[in-house]
């Protein structure tokens, strides 16, 4: 999935408004006008607009047109918004509104500051200072968000808003694919991949969805750094190329070892090749401990 919540792409707000032309409420057409499109994935858009009653700009998440009316869809929106009405964190999207009732289309969400790490990844690349505060911010945001029962399952640069001095400040946004601690997991009986395969954990990439746990997140954030450090995904295949392909070296395949790059300390090649082990058990047990290596690697900020 993907929704960035920054640059829109601006549009005529009376031909292509979500809530203009599509059968949405009254009162919420009322309250929000919308200004353009941040992003999109594989079944939403995300548009940007503007908060008539306190004048903030949020972010509004829609069913494409495609997909109205499909039960599948609409738990998968019922199930995001439900993650983010759990969540009050500055680094995670609010909660604004959502209708009522099982059947649900949109919903409204804070829009946070930043740009996605996608667009920002030249950047870090090979800043061992930047790379690690940025590591710490992440973790520190994935702590609360475990703690609260949630596990994202499809971190990516994209998911990734940065801003502040050195890029420290770190917020994780679409939690469409996430899963919430007594609620159905509706990703399981999904007909296509949980996640981004690029980024997914071994554990993810057995089909049917298998368990996963806060490791999942772990191992994503892994490959994150790993793409940062080196300037490389650890696996990859060639554009147009087989997926599962990509997915059976999730599980198999050592992660490539990156060798002695400049400025990079050796406890940094260490912390990677824990967060990318095969197994849950093998890899760090939690944020906050993979936060506590990356504060304690040489060069950090």
């Amino acid at each position: 999935m993907q929704s960035v919540h920054s640059s829109p792409t601006r549009t005529d707000p009376v031909m292509r408004t979500p809530l203009g032309c599509r059968p949405y409420s009254p009162d919420i057409s009322s309250r929000f006008a919308v200004l353009g499109t941040l992003g999109g994935g594989g079944f939403a858009e995300v548009f940007d607009a503007l908060d008539r009653e306190n004048g903030e700009n949020v972010a509004i998440k829609v069913i494409k047109p495609v997909h109205w009316g499909n039960p599948a869809v609409e738990r998968l929106m019922r199930a995001e918004s439900s993650a983010l009405a759990r969540l009050d964190h500055e680094r995670v999207p609010k909660l604004i509104f959502r209708p009522e009732g099982d059947r649900i289309n949109y919903f409204v969400m804070e829009r946070l500051p930043g740009a996605s790490l996608k667009s920002l990844r030249i950047y870090f690349h090979g800043d061992i200072g930047k790379i690690i505060g940025l590591g710490i911010g992440i973790c520190d945001v994935l702590s609360y968000i475990h703690q609260a029962g949630i596990i994202h399952r499809d971190l990516k640069p994209d998911n990734l808003l940065v801003y502040g001095l050195g890029g420290r400040w770190a917020s994780i946004i679409d939690f469409g694919y996430a899963k919430v601690a007594l609620l159905p997991d509706y990703c399981m009986s999904a007909k296509h991949f949980t996640g981004t395969p690029e980024y997914g954990a071994p554990e993810q990439t057995v089909f049917p969805g298998s368990p996963t746990d806060p490791r999942t997140d772990l191992y994503a954030l892994g490959v994150i750094l790993y793409e940062l450090v080196s300037g490389r995904l650890p696996f990859h295949v060639p554009e147009g190329g087989d997926r599962s392909v990509l997915l059976q070296m999730h599980r198999e395949t050592p992660a490539p070892p990156i060798g002695g790059l400049a400025g990079i300390p050796g406890a940094m090649y260490g912390i990677l090749a824990k967060a990318l082990e095969k197994k849950p058990e093998d890899r760090f047990q939690s944020a906050s401990e993979f936060r506590d290596a990356l504060a304690g690697c040489p060069g950090g900020p």
